[in-house]
C-alpha cells in the first residue's frame, strides 16, 4: 500500500506524465528490509516486475526513512547494463548504486529525479558505473535538500543538453576529461558541484534560464578541494558560489565566462577567481 500511494502522489504532485508508463517498476530490495539487492533479480522488485531494458520503462525507488528519523542507506548492485526511460526517487532517500562486474552502465532516456523533502536525500552512483544521457539529453531534477552524485563517467554527446533543475545539487566527481562528456549542462535552478577539475569534461556550462534570466538562483560549488575549471561558462541572470559544507573551496576559471545582459555575480567570500 505504501508504494502505490507514493506513486500516485508523485504522479499528481510532480506532473511529469511522460515519465509514467505502464512499465513502472518499484524497487523492494532483499527480504531483510534494508532495501539492498541486485538489479537483475526479479525478487527484488514489487510484484517481480523487473524493469524492461529497452528504454521504455520507468523505475521508482521509495523512501527508506527509518523509525529513528534518519535515512537507512540502501545499496543496489547494477550487475547488468540498464536502459530505462526514467529513474525516479521518493523524498527522504539514501541509495548507493555500484557495479559488482566491470563496465556496466545505466542509460537514461528522459529523466533522473529526486523529490524535495523535509530531510536531506543522497543518491550516489559509484565510480564503477557509467551513466549515459541518451540522445538529445535528459532532465536532472534534484529537489531542495537532495543531492545526486555521479562519481563515474557521465556520457553526453556533443548534441546533448542536460538540464539541472529543482533547487538541489548535482555533483559530478569523476574525471570526464577523455571526450565522454560533451554538449551543454544547463543549471536553471540549484547547483552544479564539481569534485574534479575535469568533472564537466568538454561540456559548456550554462547557469540560469536564457528565456527568463534571474528567475531562480543557480550556481557552482567546488567539492573536495579547490577546483580549476577549463570549461566555458555562460551566465543568464545569477551566478552564485556556495561552500561545500564548512569547506571554503575555491573555483578558478580557466575557460571563458560570459555574462548575458542584466546578469549578477554573487561571489560570497571571494570563492570564484576569474
Amino acid at each position: 500500500m505504501r508504494a502505490s500511494f507514493v506513486l500516485f502522489f508523485f504522479y499528481l504532485s510532480a506532473g511529469y506524465a511522460s515519465a509514467f508508463t505502464p512499465e513502472m517498476s518499484v524497487w523492494l530490495g532483499d527480504d531483510d528490509g534494508a532495501g539492498n539487492g541486485t538489479w537483475s533479480n526479479s525478487n527484488h522488485w514489487e510484484d517481480e516486475n523487473l524493469p524492461t531494458n529497452d528504454g521504455t520503462g520507468s523505475v521508482f525507488f521509495p523512501s527508506n526513512f527509518g523509525d529513528d528519523f534518519d535515512n537507512d542507506s540502501s545499496s543496489v548492485d547494477i550487475d547488468t547494463d540498464v536502459d530505462v526511460l526514467s529513474l525516479l526517487f521518493d523524498e527522504q532517500v539514501d541509495y548507493s548504486f555500484y557495479s559488482s562486474t566491470t563496465g556496466t552502465s545505466i542509460r537514461i532516456r528522459e529523466r533522473l529525479q529526486a523529490l524535495s523533502g523535509e530531510y536531506n536525500s543522497d543518491i550516489f552512483f559509484g565510480s564503477g558505473l557509467m551513466l549515459i544521457a541518451n540522445g538529445e539529453g535528459i532532465v536532472v531534477d534534484v529537489g531542495y535538500g537532495a543531492e545526486i552524485e555521479i562519481a563515474g563517467a557521465f556520457v553526453m554527446s556533443v548534441e546533448s543538453l542536460t538540464e539541472v533543475t529543482g533547487g538541489g545539487t548535482l555533483l559530478l566527481s569523476g574525471d570526464n576529461l577523455h571526450g565522454s562528456l560533451g554538449g551543454v549542462i544547463n543549471v536553471t535552478e540549484g547547483y552544479l558541484g564539481l569534485g574534479h577539475d575535469f568533472a564537466a569534461g568538454g561540456a559548456i556550462i550554462e547557469i540560469g534560464d536564457a528565456e527568463n534570466p534571474g528567475s531562480n538562483f543557480a550556481g557552482l560549488m567546488a567539492v573536495d578541494g579547490d577546483r580549476r575549471i577549463p570549461n566555458n561558462i555562460l551566465v543568464h541572470g545569477y551566478l552564485e558560489s556556495v561552500e561545500d559544507g564548512y569547506d571554503r573551496n575555491e573555483l578558478n576559471f580557466d575557460g571563458v565566462v560570459t555574462f548575458s545582459t542584466d546578469s549578477q555575480l554573487f561571489n560570497y567570500g571571494g570563492l570564484m577567481n576569474f
